[in-house]
């Protein structure tokens, strides 16, 4: 083991990390402030049991470095799209590395941004998604699994991206662009959040004071323009974005779009 007092680290709850049998990323407990101890060295062979062992010690976290966050989210999707396409892997344990992994996605996003890597693992972690979601004869298997995950806002994510897929099949659509779209969409369709105050995505909207209901009704206009700005290329996902509070009666936000403009 050795000491760090590296402050630029990333941290990541024990409950739902996965990765693998070799470490991929050199992995660090806290110790007491901007003080980490070294636990895994990248390249290692590790026991995620040892990890969980952590937590019976009342350790909550794993950090790693900032500049690792997109080699682990890599691997966290490669594992996820390879478990997906198993014919002999059980739905349920599916479901579980696609939600974690879908959290790491977030994760990236929410500390780096919607940069080209974290983009392409959204298109490849909503591709395990679409996928996933075609065989899914229940949406308990992704409720028990979203329990889970560390937050509100990424469990809401998560799940409009599986419920979205699990819809385009149910009208029979075919194209697996267009599956594909859905399911980024509803996964970073609340992406503006990252530009609001904290608070706000725990709070419930009928709880929000008028300042806080204004910035809330900001986020679709936010999240547009993050997506047209980082990937101009995304314009359905970015209308996705934008539009997913309008209402045929004109009584969404943020343009009070009615029926056929929507």
């Amino acid at each position: 083991m050795s000491m760090t007092l590296e402050p630029d680290m990333f941290p990541i709850s024990i409950d739902t990390f996965f990765g693998g049998r070799v470490a991929h990323v050199d992995l660090y407990l806290l110790i007491r402030e901007k003080k980490y101890i070294k636990i895994v060295k990248k390249g290692d062979d590790y026991d995620i049991k040892r990890l969980r062992n952590y937590e019976n010690k009342e350790v909550q976290f794993v950090y790693i470095n900032t500049s690792d966050i997109g080699v682990h989210v890599k691997n966290c999707v490669q594992i996820a799209r390879t478990l997906v396409r198993g014919p002999v892997i059980p739905t349920r344990n599916k479901a579980f590395v696609a939600c974690r992994a879908a959290e790491a996605v977030l994760d990236e996003i929410y500390a780096l941004g919607l940069t080209d890597e974290a983009y392409n693992h959204v298109q490849e972690v909503c591709s395990a998604i679409k996928d996933l979601s075609q065989e899914l004869t229940s949406l308990s298997d992704i409720y028990s699994e979203l329990t889970n995950v560390s937050r509100k806002q990424y469990r809401h994510s998560i799940f409009t991206s599986f419920l979205s897929t699990i819809m385009g099949h149910a009208l029979q659509w075919t194209s697996i662009r267009s599956l594909n779209i859905l399911a980024i969409g509803g996964l970073v369709h609340d992406i503006g959040f990252v530009k609001l105050s904290p608070e706000i995505a725990e709070i419930e909207t009928s709880d929000f004071t008028p300042e806080q209901l204004e910035e809330y009704k900001s986020h679709p206009e936010i999240g547009y323009n993050l997506i047209q700005h980082a990937q101009p290329q995304a314009r359905e996902i970015a209308l996705i974005v934008r539009d997913h509070h309008e209402s045929p009666d004109g009584n969404g936000f943020p343009r009070g779009l009615t029926n056929g403009d929507i």
